[in-house]
This record gives structure tokens, C-alpha cells and sequence, in this order.
């Protein structure tokens, strides 16, 4: 089912207005551990996430719910110029690389987003979209700007405006920084624990367009907690974090 695409692709397909300078010399390869320094998504191929979804109607009544919407990082790539990408294995990843691409993909198999967190050489640290691809179609695009999509580490308050590249006829969007220490929780991922819920200190997101406002709530050991989604302030989607399932476990 797609119907979740919408709301979380939609901070995918818009971008920064800015240009941000990113040259990075070639005789400076950023090393594992990948990234260098922690993204407030945390990057590592073969992380895994696995929501609960609700649609609401227009009064703000649930129309449809579900358990399982997922998002994962299937695969890193090693940038070793700005148009060639190569695949990292257990056999090659530490070899440098001029930077470390990660694919974003939300219930869209073999297709997504490429994303990089940066923390040199740029106005803004954070994670950015360098990309996309459709492994189906042959496809794959390296942008000639990166894109800022989640300032971090930041401040409460900062903002900055992004506008699609893709869809000409989406709106222009708002992102804003509410706090950098909000309260949220999500479904426990150990069920021997004694509580039921775990709690989390995150970023909380501001997305607002001239219809719609989105919070997301994002925690750098754990990625998206969740989302709410309102337009013409009523909720009409959202979503909660039930597992993160990680390489390892």
C-alpha cells in the first residue's frame, strides 16, 4: 500500500533554495566508521523500520490504520567522484572514498533517495540528498547541488526554506527547528522490559506550507519516532515507530 508515500516523500522531494558549497579534496577521504559523526538518522546499511500507520478523514476520524509501514537503508556507496558511485562490501569498506552515500527507501523497493550526513565544508551541517534512483528502471541521478533535508546538530528556532525540484507544481515548504530536547516514545522494541513504551529526547521538525503543517520527531540513536501530518489543521496522518531493527540484532 502507498498511501503513506505521500506524506513522508514529500520532505524528500523538495530542497534547499540555496546553493551550499560542498567541494571536498580528494586527498581528504572521509574514513568508516560512516559517517563520520552521528546523523540525526542513524546511517548504517541494513537498519530497518517498521511503523504503525493511520489515515484520517477530513473530520479527523481514523479511516484507515495498519500495522506494518516500513523504511530502511539497504545499502552505503562509496562516492569516488561526483558521477560515479561504487558498493561497499564487508571486503572494501574501508576503503576511502571521497564521501559515503546511503539509499533511503520508504516501501519503495529498489528505488529512493541517496543521503549524506555533512559536517565539513558546509554552511549547515547535516543530512542531505544527494540523489535518486529506481534500480528497476536503470536509473540513477547524482545532483549537482546536494540539498539540505535535517539541520543537525542545530538550534531551536532555526529555519530554512526548500522548494521542489521534481514536481513543479508542489508547494514551497517551511522547515523549522521547535526544540532539540522534545519528549517522545514509541512502541517498546524488548518486550521483557517492564515498561511498554520507550521514551526518547529528540529533534522535533516543523514542516508548514500554505495548506499543510507535518511534525517529525527524530532521535540520532533511533531515527523517526513519528509523524503527524494536518492539513487545514485537522490530522490526517500519522505515524509511530513500533521496531528499529538494526544489522546486529
Amino acid at each position: 500500500m502507498k498511501t503513506a508515500l505521500p506524506a513522508l516523500m514529500a520532505v524528500f522531494m523538495i530542497f534547499l533554495r540555496c546553493s551550499v558549497e560542498t567541494d571536498m579534496a580528494m586527498d581528504s577521504p572521509m574514513h568508516p566508521p560512516l559517517p563520520r559523526t552521528s546523523s540525526i538518522i542513524p546511517l548504517q546499511a541494513g537498519n530497518h523500520w517498521i511503523y504503525s500507520y493511520t489515515d484520517y478523514d477530513s473530520t479527523g476520524k481514523i479511516q484507515h490504520s495498519r500495522w506494518e509501514l516500513d523504511l530502511a537503508i539497504p545499502s552505503v556507496w562509496g562516492l569516488n567522484n561526483k558521477t560515479v558511485l561504487e558498493t561497499l562490501t564487508l571486503q572494501n569498506v574501508d576503503d576511502p572514498a571521497y564521501e559515503y552515500v546511503y539509499e533511503y527507501e520508504w516501501e519503495a523497493i529498489d528505488s529512493g533517495f541517496y543521503v549524506v550526513y555533512r559536517d565539513i565544508n558546509v554552511t549547515v551541517r547535516g543530512l542531505y540528498i544527494t540523489g535518486e534512483y529506481n534500480y528497476s528502471t536503470n536509473r540513477i541521478q547524482l545532483y549537482d547541488t546536494a540539498h539540505l533535508w535535517l539541520a543537525y546538530p542545530a538550534h531551536t528556532g532555526d529555519t530554512w526554506t526548500l522548494h521542489p525540484e521534481i514536481t513543479s507544481d508542489s508547494e514551497e515548504v517551511t522547515l523549522e527547528i521547535l526544540s532539540t530536547s522534545e519528549t517522545f516514545y514509541c512502541g517498546n522494541q524488548h518486550p521483557l522490559d517492564a515498561s511498554a513504551l520507550s521514551f526518547y529526547t529528540c529533534y522535533l521538525y516543523k514542516e508548514t506550507t500554505d495548506s499543510t503543517t507535518s511534525y517529525y520527531y527524530y532521535n540520532e540513536k533511533v531515527g523517526a519516532l513519528g509523524y503527524l501530518h494536518y492539513h487545514n489543521g485537522v490530522l490526517r496522518t500519522s505515524y509511530m515507530l513500533q521496531d528499529f531493527i538494526e544489522p546486529s540484532s
